[in-house]
């Protein structure tokens, strides 16, 4: 039996009208039983049942072919014939790519906490520090190099 695609609807390696039949690579259905049988299934109307004595006769026309790759996309056929590639897991699809997400957030508030509570020099100090939390009767003195707190007498 000749090299002809047996994807319902294509006519690779039949004689080509112009460029039809070009930059087309027919592969053989995989040795894979369950590979196989999905290949079988991936264009619904297929009325071919290729078992492993048929690989030499029957092949599936595609531009390029990955390993353990089904056929889907079918340009000549209805669209319900031709099925889209599930969607790519995203990279917080894992509950280890999460943690490391979490972690990376964390790290950043620290960082965030860090850099707005941190000072240098004491006139930092004085603008950053909230009296309102303060007891009453506490008095603030602040020099250029010594800031002190100390209790008021009640007489």
């Amino acid at each position: 039996m000749g090299k002809v695609c047996v994807a319902p609807g294509c006519k690779s390696g039949y004689n080509p009208k112009g460029n039809e039949g070009k930059k087309r690579r027919l592969h053989m259905f995989p040795k894979d039983e369950s590979l196989r049988q999905l290949w079988t299934k991936a264009p619904e109307s297929t009325d071919s049942n290729p078992s492993r004595s048929d690989r030499s006769g029957k092949t599936l026309c595609l531009k390029i072919l990955k390993k353990d790759v089904v056929p889907s996309n079918f340009p000549n056929l209805p669209h319900y014939y031709s099925k889209k590639p599930p969607p790519k897991r995203s990279s917080t699809s894992t509950s280890s790519s999460r943690l490391v997400n979490e972690n990376e957030r964390i790290l950043k508030k620290i960082k965030a906490f860090e850099e707005a509570n941190s000072f240098f020099t004491l006139e930092e100090l004085q603008i950053k520090m909230d009296r309102t939390c303060l007891p009453s009767g506490v008095q603030e003195h602040y020099e250029k190099k010594i800031k002190s707190y100390g209790l008021q007498d009640e007489l």
